[in-house]
């Protein structure tokens, strides 16, 4: 696999699948927002009822278990830090906080119901008029204190992915120090990256891979040296300052290092090299944008390795599936909801992030 060159193809805005079938991308219908509708309320009132059952009366129980029928609800509609708990023959609702143990799942609706919402605007129709399919619509913005208040915003994309997205304006304070724990974060994860690929040279040594194997694996070892120091030094610019945590892991086997090699360098190291490049044209701060090319140029390299790893260690290790089930997992996380802030970043939105992880499935 000639992975920097599949990941310049999907960066450009032109995805190749099979012989020659080649997409250009369509572009962006406006965002359209909705409120007060018919079929968004009656869609979100059956998953609020579903997901109250599950939530909400065990932690009214913790009022007086004694107690049959509680009524109860999550207030708010989004964002919910409390239950409202009515007893059956009280007049009056008590709220008590959801105990921190406890885990909401946010308000959201799979992209059939998304699109069967989102065709109801007025927006789909200019959508369409520019090639925009049914299957790249996306529900974002959600709001609402109860059901009848409750509105998201529909996005109308392109099953492709190309073009630069709006950058959303200024970056207000609260957003910088947002982007400082994002970039913290990524300095913590390039940190563990350092020892993940000195304890990689060790095994494939180990293992009697070809000498060229594990001197790239040093290599990419230092790279990761600097992308550290360079994420650092962006998180502090943004007033956060790195916990960067140390540690080791024991020897693997051939069959070990073979199985993380196909999730964590041919799927998730190679994604990482493809949503660096995303970031680096659409980031709002030409600083950021400098970094993460940078960045983007040295993963590519390194998930080139992985998969020249992979090439190697695959006559002698059964990894049917492997590839496939650690690209499941990638698109079940890339689908997930991004903050706000993270668009001055220029990651992509979680319709953008599945795409690209089909993309790049695509050419494995």
């Amino acid at each position: 696999m000639d992975l920097s060159a599949v990941i310049g193809r999907i960066l450009a805005g032109t995805l190749v699948f099979g012989a020659g079938v080649a997409c250009r991308c369509p572009p962006q219908a406006p965002a359209t927002p909705v409120a007060d509708s018919a079929v968004l309320s009656e869609l979100i009132g059956e998953y609020v009822e579903d997901r109250d059952r599950a939530l909400c009366e065990p932690i009214c129980d913790s009022i007086d278990d004694t107690v049959d029928g509680w009524g109860c609800e999550l207030m708010p509609l989004v964002g919910p830090t409390d239950v409202s708990c009515t007893a059956p023959d009280a007049t009056e609702a008590v709220q008590i906080a959801i105990p921190p143990d406890i885990v909401v799942p946010l308000l959201q609706l799979d992209s059939s119901d998304c699109a069967a919402v989102c065709m109801t605007t007025p927006g789909w129709a200019d959508a369409e008029e520019i090639g925009v399919s049914r299957e790249s619509i996306w529900c974002t913005d959600w709001a609402g204190e109860t059901l009848d208040e409750i509105s998201m915003t529909c996005q109308f994309g392109s099953e492709c992915v190309g073009g630069r997205r709006p950058l959303g304006g200024f970056i207000s304070s609260a957003e910088a120090q947002d982007a400082g724990l994002w970039w913290a974060g990524m300095a913590r994860l390039e940190h563990v990256s350092v020892r993940a690929f000195v304890e990689l040279a060790r095994d494939l040594a180990a293992h009697g891979a070809p000498a060229s194997l594990v001197e790239r694996a040093l290599a990419a070892a230092e790279d990761e040296v600097e992308h550290t120091r360079l994420c650092v030094e962006r998180a502090r610019f943004h007033g956060v300052e790195p916990q960067l945590d140390g540690g080791h892991s024991p020897a693997a086997s051939l069959v070990e290092l073979a199985r993380q090699n196909a999730r964590e360098g041919c799927v998730r190291e190679a994604f990482a090299a493809l949503e660096a490049g995303w970031q680096a044209q659409h980031a709002a701060s030409p600083a950021d944008r400098a970094v993460l090319w940078a960045i983007h140029a040295d993963e590519v390299r390194h998930g080139q390795l992985a998969w020249d790893i992979h090439a190697w260690v695959s006559p002698m290790v059964d990894l049917s599936g492997e590839i496939d089930a650690a690209f499941d997992a990638l698109t079940e996380a890339a689908s997930r909801p991004r903050a706000g802030f993270e668009v001055a970043l220029g990651l992509p939105s979680p319709a953008e992030r599945v795409a690209l992880v089909s993309a790049l499935r695509a050419a494995a």
